[in-house]
């Protein structure tokens, strides 16, 4: 083939579009299945919602639904961006048009258009006469409606184009239609939207798409060059190595890859090709990895930055502790609760992976696609990365330095844990000292919902936003795992000096040790070690509930919060209550509040 001939062929590599035909999509059997399985299974009544960042496949893996389902189900694609957002009744006539066109064009039913003066009246009644033609013309096959990018309905929703009750409608439409079922796709970071967005999902089924399996992607990177040219096996092994499957940007590079051959009409791409293309690819796929980029907060922006300063190459990882330390250069210093959240934040969206010593359980963190880190290593080094951050990290400068000052009064509470932990001691009778009310938060009154996220932290707890159903927008908090995490809330307007019941609200699922079992947690309230009882109505008696321990039960996921209670002591006006993780506790518990009754 000569270099015109080669010029002139057509690229197969597609990198940007969703994949609408069969001829490049490779993989995602798993999502097939899932989806099938659960239409005709005891699920079938709820929603799916596939979740994954963005480029990973979402869109081009609606496309393909149809080809792996029964005739008994009809898939409509709806994309969210061509609906309008200029009420309820125009997004429902716009739903209803697509819903007409996408039942004609891919299965041939005619279903008469709706009526724009039906929905101009009342959009609910509109859709609901409309969707009685509907069912006239499937007969007894069922509707699968394929809703892509959702999340748009919440950003019109802050903007105020759309009224908040549209969540409510749409759980009307799930539940209420038999032969009707809605597959959703949503980017990664869901937790982070309003409580109320979370709730219409509140009843589905979740799976993700992520990374394409090691066959399929090698399929990707393969198959479009037969014919053309051939990958050595060293070749196929960097790729994937610098993409970890991700399927934007493994089309991209290869898209880079084969614009060389066309130059250069090498029959064999090696190492040294796929090297020669990344800072290009890199550039070319600038624009979604400033997506990436743009999504992140600023502790996460400082942790990606660090990354990518210190990492030098593909597959490499760095521990929390290089990062930290190649900021404290330019007198930068992280937050230790802000660097834990970001980077389970990160690894919750793929962005990053994390891997663990044994037996120390150190974590190195390791960027998944290595474009980013080229990217940033171009766009945001870390002097940059400070100025455009500066707001932040002058917060954090006056937290090290609140922090430091609170050191020094927790340090005998730091101390009496410690010995608890080595003692070996299941309990210890401690005396909290009286700490100025600038050394934790201001006091939750009683009876009143005490976010405990707004107490204060100390040896390894946070605030994270993670899972939602939480209280506070600052979160709950995480990290009661190893002894002698603890957190410490304030609690004032006390009546009297008598026993109350302190009730918390917690969740406790499947933990980062690959457990799900019932935990326990001890409770320091100004002297006395109390356990939490469990059960909503379980209550400990007077000196039992200073010596023993008892669980909190499993709850169904982290995102289901339940109360248990326990009978504890307090003095009259203020008073401190510690949730610790001790010698003999199980831990591992997420807690969003505490009440005083």
């Amino acid at each position: 083939m000569t270099k015109q001939e080669r010029v002139v062929t057509v690229n197969p590599y597609i990198a940007g579009n969703p994949i609408t035909g069969t001829e490049m999509f490779f993989g995602r059997d798993d999502v097939f299945d899932f989806v099938r399985r659960t239409l005709e299974g005891r699920h079938q009544d709820n929603a799916i919602v596939l979740y994954g960042q963005p480029r990973s496949g979402k869109t081009s893996t609606l496309y393909q639904m149809n080809r792996h389902l029964g005739e008994r189900y009809l898939c409509v694609l709806i994309n969210m961006h061509e609906l309008a957002a200029d009420g309820l009744d125009g997004l429902l006539f716009d739903l209803a048009r697509n819903i007409s066109r996408g039942l004609v064009r891919k299965h041939g039913i005619a279903v008469g258009s709706p009526d724009r003066t039906d929905f101009d009246r009342d959009g609910r009644s509109g859709l609901a006469r409309f969707m009685s033609q509907v069912w006239q013309a499937v007969g007894e096959r069922h509707l699968l409606l394929m809703i892509d990018e959702m999340a748009r309905l919440h950003e019109e929703v802050e903007k105020g184009r759309l009224d908040r009750s549209i969540f409510g409608y749409l759980r009307h439409l799930m539940a209420d239609h038999e032969q009707l079922s809605f597959l959703f796709s949503i980017g990664t970071g869901i937790e982070r939207l309003e409580r109320e967005y979370a709730q219409l999902f509140s009843a589905a089924v979740y799976h993700p798409i992520s990374f394409l399996e090691d066959a399929a992607a090698r399929d990707l990177i393969t198959k479009p060059a037969q014919g053309f040219y051939e990958f050595s096996l060293d070749a196929v092994r960097r790729v994937l190595l610098i993409t970890s499957g991700h399927p934007y940007y493994t089309q991209l590079i290869c898209h880079c890859l084969f614009a060389r051959w066309q130059q250069s009409g090498r029959r064999t791409v090696t190492v040294d090709d796929v090297d020669a293309v990344m800072d290009y690819a890199a550039e070319l796929g600038s624009a979604n990895l400033a997506a990436v980029w743009a999504e992140c907060s600023p502790a996460e922006r400082a942790v990606l930055a660090g990354l990518a300063a210190v990492i030098d190459g593909p597959g490499r990882g760095a521990r929390p502790a290089q990062v930290e330390a190649a900021w404290s250069r330019l007198g930068v210093v992280i937050p230790s609760e802000e660097l834990a959240h970001a980077t389970k934040d990160l690894v919750s969206r793929d962005v990053l992976s994390v891997s663990r010593d044994v037996p120390s359980g150190d974590a190195t963190y390791q960027l998944n696609v290595d474009l980013l880190r080229r990217w940033l290593r171009r766009h945001w080094q870390l002097e940059w990365v400070k100025d455009d951050i500066s707001t932040t990290v002058d917060e954090w400068y006056r937290h090290e330095v609140t922090r430091r000052r609170r050191g020094r009064m927790h340090k005998t509470i730091i101390a009496m844990l410690g010995a608890v932990a080595a003692s070996g001691l299941a309990v210890l009778i401690l005396k909290l000292p009286n700490m100025p009310s600038s050394s934790v938060s201001r006091p939750c009154s009683y009876m009143s919902y005490c976010p405990v996220v707004k107490g204060s932290f100390l040896e390894g707890a946070f605030a994270e936003r993670i899972w939602p159903g939480y209280t506070d927008p600052n979160g709950y908090v995480a990290g009661l795992n190893n002894v002698p995490a603890a957190v410490i809330v304030k609690v004032g307007n006390v009546p009297a000096a008598r026993e109350y019941t302190l009730t918390i609200r917690y969740a406790n699922s499947i933990a980062n040790d690959g457990k799900t079992e019932p935990r326990s947690l001890s409770i320091l309230v100004d002297g006395n070690a109390q356990s939490v009882a469990a059960g909503p109505a379980a209550t400990l008696p007077g000196e039992a509930a200073r010596f023993g321990k008892a669980a909190f039960p499993v709850t169904p996921s982290w995102s289901d919060w339940e109360l248990t209670t326990a009978r504890v002591a307090l003095k009259k006006g203020i008073d401190y209550i510690a949730l610790a993780c001790l010698s003999g506790d199980t831990c591992h518990v997420n807690v969003d509040w505490i009440q005083i009754r």
